[in-house]
């Protein structure tokens, strides 16, 4: 537990309390019999696409597949600031405005931030719902969803958001995935806070 104290981001009159917490480490599962390679491998020609073809592209996929994904409406996601990445979909940090503003200094939630979060204990072990993330054999992080009633919702690269199994991924994406406890966005986001400093973003603090 650290003290709590107040910031202020450099250029912006934005203010927040930041804290931290301890965890725990996560379980390891490995995508096994149930993986279809060669309809993950299809799949991953989905997220090339502009995200106003990827329905029809999913669609054409089924007469050839057998599957269960379904598009979801992400036209909440696509903003005058640019779009969104499957870890900033999965960390919910989509509708936070501290975010958008580090964001536009070009430091974001991406792929080595989930490896600071994992490396720092920061997000801890699930059985059940909360966050998914995929990682490759070398063991790099790849992608992330929200995992619900065996099912998971995630952004394919900057496009659509998907509601599928959890094999039902791109191949690309790996065949390892964790599932951790969801962290509160308030929390998720000093987080963030915190790795931005590390990138060189400036905070005042009062």
């Amino acid at each position: 537990m650290v003290n709590v104290h107040n910031y202020t981001l450099q250029g912006s009159t934005k203010s927040c309390a930041r804290s931290s917490l301890r965890i725990l480490r996560p379980v390891k599962h490995t995508l096994g019999n149930d993986m279809n390679i060669e309809l993950r491998k299809q799949l991953g020609d989905i997220p090339k696409e502009e995200h106003t073809k990827q329905q029809i592209a999913l669609s054409d996929l089924k007469n050839h597949y057998v599957h269960s994904i379904n598009v979801i409406d992400s036209s909440h996601l696509f903003h005058e600031w640019g779009t969104y990445n499957c870890f900033e979909y999965a960390l919910r940090l989509t509708n936070s405005s501290d975010y958008v503003e580090i964001k536009k200094q070009h430091v974001f939630a991406n792929s080595e931030f989930i490896q600071y979060l994992i490396i720092n204990n920061l997000i801890s072990k699930a059985q059940d719902n909360g966050l998914i993330i995929y990682f490759n054999d070398e063991q790099k992080p790849t992608h992330a969803g929200i995992f619900e009633n065996h099912r998971v919702l995630s952004k394919w690269g900057t496009g659509l958001v998907f509601d599928h199994e959890i094999f039902e991924a791109p191949f690309s994406y790996g065949s390892q995935y964790r599932i951790y406890e969801t962290v509160e966005s308030a929390t998720m986001i000093e987080y963030f806070f915190d790795y931005a400093e590390l990138h060189g973003i400036k905070f005042y603090y009062e």
